[in-house]
């Protein structure tokens, strides 16, 4: 299921405003995981006072999107790829840009340079992380069928779905690199709450 989020209409002065973004891209948040690590689900955690998942939403309507959430995969218990197609099989936009819920210290800023990188061409983009590609990642719809491809060869990560797309890669600068940090374990929600409650003080 892809639904709509209902929250405040709040938009920043950002390059997403100049309609680029809103018009042509659709932000997705991927919030069907089994959360396995965790134990629990994540998108309800709850981190200074608000939801993993209502910290995502809002950075991005900061930012002038209106986030969709996929919970239910059209083909589930597939990871994050099966809601990359359930998501490019909904969206009537040219493409969608990707997000987990699971990454609570993401700034409008970041999603700016994340934006204004990924529009420079129209192929994919994926954050580059030191383990990898990851969050935040941008596909087009016309490259479903490659997505769809991937998964009926029973190849599931997003690494291998960034090399089938030849994607580019964003390299995020220094500053934006702890705010890439996400939860994935008690441990990981642990050091969350460290570093909120350090940047509250």
């Amino acid at each position: 299921m892809m639904r709509q989020l209902d929250g405040k209409s709040f938009y920043s002065e950002s390059k997403f405003n100049a309609g680029r973004g809103k018009g042509v891209c659709e932000a997705v948040i991927l919030a069907g995981g089994k959360s396995s690590r965790m134990g629990r689900d994540k998108c309800s955690l709850s981190l200074g006072g608000r939801t993993l998942l209502v910290h995502v939403k809002e950075v991005l309507l900061s930012v002038g999107f209106d986030p969709q959430v996929v919970v239910d995969d059209l083909l589930p218990n597939l990871g994050p790829i099966g809601g990359v197609a359930t998501a490019l099989q909904k969206t009537e936009r040219d493409c969608v840009m990707f997000l987990g819920c699971d990454m609570p210290f993401l700034s409008g800023n970041l999603l700016d340079d994340f934006f204004e990188m990924a529009t420079q061409d129209k192929t994919a983009i994926f954050s580059k992380h030191p383990k990898g590609m990851g969050f935040p990642f941008l596909i087009y719809r016309e490259d479903l069928s490659k997505v769809q491809g991937q998964i009926a060869n029973g190849e599931f990560s997003l690494q291998r779905l960034a090399r089938k797309l030849s994607a580019r890669s964003w390299v995020p600068s220094h500053r934006f690199k702890s705010e890439l940090f996400n939860i994935n374990s008690p441990e990981d929600f642990a050091e969350a709450k460290r570093r909120m409650r350090e940047g509250n003080e």
